[in-house]
C-alpha cells in the first residue's frame, strides 16, 4: 500500500507540474522590435505611462519622466525589462509595468515616377507592390525593369515588370524600415504613353535599356 501511495503522490506532482508550467512564448513575444512599431504600455496609477507609444527613427520610445529608451532590435520581453529598469529610477513601484507589441509598422519612402512620392507608414508586412500602390501608383514613363531599393547597406536593383508578368513574390526584395523605393524614368519615354497597370503591361511591355520591350 505504501508503494501505491508513493506512486500516486509522484503522479500527482507530475500532473501539477504540467498544469502550472508557464505558457510557451508566442511568435509575437519573440518578434524583434523595429522602427515604426506601435507598443502598448501600461502602469496602473500612472496615466502618462499607459497608452500607445511608437518606436521613432532613432529606435527609441520617449516616455514622461525618463525621456528616451532605446529598444529597437529587442524582443518585447527584453524591451519591457529595460524600460522597467529605467522607470524604477524615478517611480517606486513598477512591478505591474507591462509592454506589449500592438502593431508592426513599416516606414519607407517612395520616390521617382509615382503619383504621390513621399514617406509612408505601411503595415509591417507590406511589400514593394503595396508601397507603390500607397504612393498613388506608377506614372507613365516608369522604367519597370530597373526599380531600386535604397538602404544604408547599398542599393538593390530589381525587375518589377517580371513580377507583374509572373506574380512571383520571390522576385521582390523585402522592405525594411527606412528603406527608399526609387522608380526611375525610362530613357525611352516616347515608347510609353499610357498609365501603367498590370493588364496593360502584360500586353505591351515597357521600354528597356536596349530599346526593345521588356
Amino acid at each position: 500500500m505504501k508503494v501505491v501511495a508513493r506512486c500516486l503522490a509522484v503522479l500527482a506532482m507530475l500532473v501539477a507540474g504540467c498544469l502550472f508550467q508557464p505558457a510557451p512564448a508566442t511568435a509575437a513575444d519573440e518578434t524583434p522590435l523595429r522602427i515604426g512599431d506601435v507598443l502598448s504600455l501600461s502602469l496602473p496609477g500612472e496615466d502618462t505611462l499607459t497608452g500607445e507609444f511608437a518606436i521613432d527613427r532613432n529606435g527609441e520610445i520617449t516616455l514622461p519622466e525618463i525621456g528616451s529608451v532605446r529598444i529597437v532590435g529587442m524582443s518585447p520581453g527584453e524591451a519591457e525589462t529595460v524600460t522597467r529598469k529605467s522607470l524604477s529610477r524615478v517611480i517606486r513601484d513598477v512591478a505591474r509595468f507591462s509592454l506589449r507589441l500592438k502593431e508592426q509598422k513599416l516606414l519607407v519612402a517612395v520616390a521617382g515616377q509615382v503619383a504621390k512620392p513621399g514617406t509612408l507608414e505601411l503595415p509591417g508586412d507590406a511589400t514593394v507592390e503595396v508601397a507603390l500602390a500607397t504612393a498613388g501608383g506608377l506614372q507613365a514613363g516608369a522604367q519597370l525593369d530597373r526599380l531600386k531599393i535604397i538602404r544604408d547597406s547599398g542599393e538593390i536593383v530589381f525587375n518589377y515588370k517580371a513580377y507583374l508578368d509572373t506574380g512571383d513574390p520571390s522576385l521582390l526584395p523585402q522592405l525594411h524600415p527606412l528603406n527608399a523605393v526609387f522608380v526611375p524614368i525610362s530613357p525611352l519615354t516616347g515608347n510609353v504613353q499610357i498609365d501603367f497597370d498590370a493588364a496593360t503591361l502584360s500586353r505591351s511591355g515597357d521600354g528597356g535599356e536596349d530599346g526593345s520591350a521588356v
